[in-house]
Parts: structure tokens; C-alpha cells; sequence
């Protein structure tokens, strides 16, 4: 294939996915001026028609099972972006070289309004793009003092608020009273810290943590609302205590991750072993179990390390998770507010493996292209709609 050829291709494929460069846009115009029907197969390859009959290869995957045929081909977590772009591309490419074989050769049929007309307004509904979630946190002190975390943070066996750099942030009171502290993770940005014991904590989006100044001297107790995976460092004379809205977590030293989002609280245990205390009633949960406590009573099941991990490893997982699950994570992931909830049906359903750092607009996109749901994105308001 001509060089020149491919890359025009190329560029075309950007118009698609909304990434034109300006650079970009000035190569296309100057191809389109060499010849007047150059600007008649852009019409014809960009026509929303055809490009839908040309790209029927998405059509082919159902709206319930379409990235697990995804997977079945990449075996890699799945770049939404470049998944669409290829296909766009190659799609382009063909069309492309098919028009230039067989309509050159042609005079032109139609004089529609010009391809600066067109970008132009392809430009004008482009939405800015809404960004992964980044790291970050604010530590609101006891005295009130607030200070923006970026980067993750120590605390020392003195008190001390220590950051990578070991630069000194903040001090603690050493005082025998207990002052609390809270570390608040809003929507759109993840955190994780280490207290003076040495646990380590990983606190999910739309999360925070309230901890004394110093653990007691009988227990090591935090209050958590949200999502957080602990490594907690072992002290048989001082349990580590997990309290939520819905119960509590005693733990001697372990790793496990705590999902308090919604109505249940959800505890997967990888390592050692935890207590959930509900009231009166008590469950030990050993490794490779996980506990839901919900308004149905308790249960326990199967724990699925990959999925309940996924969020502190930078993907989201799903395994036939509904969609109204998933767009509850893209609440909190990219700082968004959904609304049309009740169009979504129990069938919409989804399995898989995507980054967490694409774009909002990335991760719609693959919904979009298999599924009969499409999405309009006002400042930080989502808008589900049926197509």
C-alpha cells in the first residue's frame, strides 16, 4: 500500500474517534486540494451509513458477552481506544483504497456543503474528555487544618506526617487523649498511606478514613465509608479494628479488601484471618473467602481475588456484572452523576478486562459499538439513552 495512502487513512479514522491533531487537519487539506474528488470520497467513506455497514464486525458482538470475544482475541486488558481506532482504521483503509480504484475515475454526482463545514461541526459537538481517576486525597487534621495530598503519605511512630520526598507535613499530638483525623478521597482520584505500625492502606475513590493521632494501647481502630484493601501489620496485643456503618472487622494481621459502597459491606480475605462482628452475631472468614452482610442477612462465599483487587490495580473487572453496577464505578472513578437509570434492563449485562487510566469517553465508547445504548455527557452529567 502506498505510504501516503495508509497514513490519509489513518487521519480519517482520527475524524472518526475525534482526535484530529491540528497538524493533522492541514495534511488532509492539502490531500483534499490536490483533486477536487478527493473531497467526494471523504463524503462517501465518512457517511454514517455506510461506514455502519463497513464496520458491521461490532455488530457482531453481544451486548452481554462482547468483551469476553474481545479478550478471547487480545489476551491483554483491553485499550477501549485503540481497540475502536484499529477497526475504524482498517475499515477506512479498505474503503478508502476502494474509492480511490473505483471512483476517481468518475465525475462528480453531488455538491454537498464543504468538508470545512463538516469538521467544523464534527469539532463543535466533541465533548471535552473526562479523565481517569488520579492520585490524591485531603488530610483533614483535628485542628481543622487541611492539607491536599498527591502523593502517598508515612506516619511515624512520633507523629510525624511524612511525604515521599520525607518532607514533614504535619505533626500529631503524642498527648495520651485521642485526637482524630480524617484522609477523604473524593470522586475521581484514589489514595494510599501507611500508618506507624506499618499497615498499609488503599483507599478507592469516594472513600475516606477516620484514625486517631495514636492507636490505643489495647487496639488499633479506624472508622472506614467506601472501599479500601489493608495490610495490616500483625500485633497479637492490639487488634486492628475496621468499624463501618454496617459492622466491624477485627483483624491480628492480615490482607483483605472492604467494600462499604450502597447497602452491603463486602470483605474478600486473601491472607491470615478476620472477624466480621454484626451486633451479637460473629463470622470468621479464613483465606480465599469473602463475607456480604446486607439487609438479606449474611452470607459467605468464593472470594474472586482478580475482580475484588481489580480497582487497586488499576482495572476494572467484570464477570456478567449489570450495567447499572458498572456505571455505579464510573460514579466514582471518574466523578461523574448518572441519570436514566430505569432504561437499563437486567440483560445489559458485561464481562471483561479494561484499564482504569483510559478516559471516560474511551470506556462509553465500546457500550456505544455493541449494545443498543448510547450516552450524552453534560459537563459531569451522564445521560443514558436508548439509540
Amino acid at each position: 500500500m502506498n505510504p501516503k495512502t495508509n497514513y490519509i487513512a489513518k487521519i480519517i479514522s482520527k475524524i472518526l474517534s475525534g482526535d484530529l491533531s491540528e497538524k493533522e487537519e492541514k495534511i488532509l487539506q492539502d490531500w483534499l486540494s490536490e483533486d477536487p474528488k478527493h473531497e467526494d470520497i471523504l463524503k462517501r467513506v465518512l457517511n454514517a451509513e455506510r461506514l455502519q455497514s463497513d464496520l458491521n464486525l461490532l455488530k457482531e458482538f453481544d451486548a452481554a458477552k462482547n468483551w469476553d470475544k474481545i479478550n478471547y482475541w487480545e489476551k491483554k486488558p483491553l485499550a477501549i481506544k485503540g481497540f475502536i481506532v484499529k477497526l475504524a482504521i482498517a475499515a477506512c483503509t479498505l474503503i478508502f483504497l476502494y474509492f480511490l480504484q473505483n471512483f476517481l475515475g468518475e465525475k462528480s454526482r453531488t455538491e454537498q456543503h464543504s468538508l470545512a463545514m463538516q469538521i467544523h461541526e464534527h469539532f463543535q459537538k466533541k465533548e471535552p474528555k473526562i479523565y481517569a481517576a488520579q492520585e490524591g486525597a485531603v488530610l483533614r487534621m483535628f485542628n481543622g487544618q487541611k492539607i491536599n495530598l498527591k502523593k502517598p503519605i508515612d506516619i511515624s511512630s512520633e507523629g510525624q506526617i511524612i511525604n515521599e520526598g520525607k518532607y514533614k507535613l504535619a505533626q500529631l499530638p503524642s498527648s495520651d487523649k485521642l485526637f482524630y483525623n480524617f484522609i477523604s478521597v473524593p470522586k475521581a482520584q484514589y489514595y494510599s498511606f501507611q500508618f506507624a505500625d506499618g499497615t498499609k492502606v488503599w483507599l478507592n475513590s469516594n472513600s475516606n478514613i477516620k484514625f486517631p493521632s495514636r492507636f490505643a494501647n489495647n487496639e488499633r481502630k479506624v472508622i472506614l465509608y467506601g472501599e479500601a484493601y489493608f495490610e495490616v501489620s500483625p500485633d497479637k496485643n492490639r487488634p486492628f479494628i475496621i468499624g463501618t456503618e454496617k459492622g466491624n472487622i477485627r483483624v491480628l494481621g492480615t490482607k483483605f479488601n472492604v467494600r462499604t459502597y450502597g447497602e452491603k459491606m463486602v470483605s474478600s480475605l486473601f491472607e491470615g484471618s478476620i472477624q466480621l462482628e454484626f451486633g451479637t452475631i460473629t463470622h470468621l472468614l479464613r483465606p480465599s473467602q469473602q463475607g456480604i452482610m446486607g439487609k438479606d442477612g449474611f452470607q459467605i462465599q468464593s472470594a474472586n481475588f482478580k475482580k475484588d483487587l481489580a480497582w487497586k490495580n488499576q482495572l476494572f473487572y467484570f464477570q456478567n456484572d449489570k450495567l447499572k453496577h458498572i456505571l455505579e464505578e464510573l460514579e466514582n472513578w471518574y466523578g461523574i452523576q448518572v441519570h436514566g437509570w430505569d432504561i437499563l434492563e437486567d440483560q445489559d449485562t458485561y464481562s471483561g478486562e479494561i484499564s482504569r487510566k483510559i478516559s471516560l469517553q474511551e470506556f462509553l465508547s465500546l457500550i456505544t459499538y455493541t449494545s443498543d445504548l448510547e450516552f450524552k455527557l453534560d459537563n459531569q452529567d451522564l445521560t443514558i439513552r436508548r439509540k
